[in-house]
């Protein structure tokens, strides 16, 4: 159940139903969109930023070697994955962005 929320724009209030049909308790939920394209978010500092770090910490856990690829080898692509994090209050907690591969090995 969705109730809008005009004095805090950016947010929607959630209210949690009980099995009797009573609100029970409300809840702020940020309204943060995950892009689905690498285009999407390469716009919002916040997404580069998460980018960013997962590339870092592919780097600092030697996750591959870059290598050229053997003739005739079509090389495994890749693919950005977006997803953001919330606190227990429903406010952004982090922007957390993977690398992954696509296809099968």
């Amino acid at each position: 159940m969705c109730l809008c929320n005009d004095a805090h724009p950016g947010f929607a209030l959630f209210a949690r139903v009980s099995a009797y049909g009573r609100k029970s308790s409300r809840y702020r939920v940020a309204e943060v969109r995950e892009p689905e394209r690498y285009t999407e978010a390469a716009k919002d500092a916040n997404w580069r930023a998460a980018m960013e770090e997962e590339m870092r910490a592919l780097a600092e856990n030697e996750t591959w070697d870059l290598v050229d690829a053997p003739k005739g080898v079509k090389p495994t692509g890749c693919k950005w994955v977006y997803k953001v994090k919330y606190n227990t209050d429903g406010l952004v907690n982090r922007y957390k962005a993977r690398l992954l591969a696509k296809g099968y090995v």
